[in-house]
């Protein structure tokens, strides 16, 4: 299941028009589920990496630089830090994309919110894909720019709602 996500977020970065366009027969439940089962998986990667990060800086300062580690408590620290930047991701990651969808919907209002919603949680295919990698925060982040640009994009041209329509009353 994991492996058809990420097979389906490369689809997304590597042609984001033709995704886009068939996310529009995709349900908005389908979209969250998908986009929670790799914001889980993104964060058990993160904290697993961060894990060990910390246990190889450990032993670096105790064999090079000669420090005395307590490796029993290092390790107890090192798992609440892997269990808190799991809910940590998993909060973060779901107040932060229902309230940037909330914000532009004030700005973008030719496209119904559950649609919307559905180009944010694409969007973020490049942050829930390779996020767990340190460094590389930036660049993901213009990319997803890029992405929910496109989706906007390709969604106000072809998902016009006229004024007189029941779907732009509600």
């Amino acid at each position: 299941m994991i492996i058809d996500l990420i097979k389906k977020g490369v689809n997304v970065l590597k042609n984001p028009e033709k995704e886009f366009q068939l996310l529009k027969k995709r349900t908005l439940e389908s979209v969250i589920f998908d986009y929670l089962w790799l914001l889980l998986f993104l964060a058990s990667l993160t904290s697993i990496v961060n894990f060990f990060i910390t246990i190889v800086n450990a032993v670096y300062f105790d064999i090079f630089l000669t420090l005395d580690v307590n490796y029993l408590r290092l390790i107890d620290y090192s798992f609440t830090m892997l269990l808190g930047t799991i809910y940590f991701c998993l909060i973060l990651g779901t107040i932060f994309s229902f309230f940037m969808s909330i914000v532009l919907k004030f700005f973008i209002t030719k496209i119904k919110y559950t649609e919307l919603l559905k180009i944010i949680c694409y969007a973020f295919f490049p942050i829930l894909l390779f996020g767990w990698i340190p460094k590389v925060l930036y660049g993901i982040w213009v990319w997803s720019l890029y992405l929910l640009i496109v989706g906007i994009k390709i969604y106000k041209t072809n998902y016009a709602v006229r004024k007189k329509s029941i779907e732009y009353r509600g």
